[in-house]
């Protein structure tokens, strides 16, 4: 994925996230999924990159590993869009 496609992500995954991750670079092993997301904030962050980048998750993509980090969901963002 090139840097700038991955610092939109970053944004977007840190504007879900909210609180203090709005301001300040997301570390790649950040833990998402039982830490900083709930279900609406996942609903609201898989609507959020679909749009931005123009694909569709499917139903075998939303997996909690897929979630685990930020690097891990960047990995998903980064297949989908190859």
């Amino acid at each position: 994925m090139d840097p700038k496609t991955a610092e939109t992500a970053k944004k977007i995954i840190a504007e879900c996230i909210g609180g203090e991750y709005r301001n300040k670079p997301l570390p790649g092993n950040l833990k998402l999924i039982g830490n900083v997301l709930d279900s609406m904030a996942v609903t609201n962050l898989i609507g959020s990159l679909e749009s931005a980048f123009g694909f569709a998750f499917d139903d075998e993509d939303l997996t909690a590993e897929a979630f685990e980090t930020v690097d891990a969901l960047l990995g998903l963002v980064a297949k989908k869009l190859s």
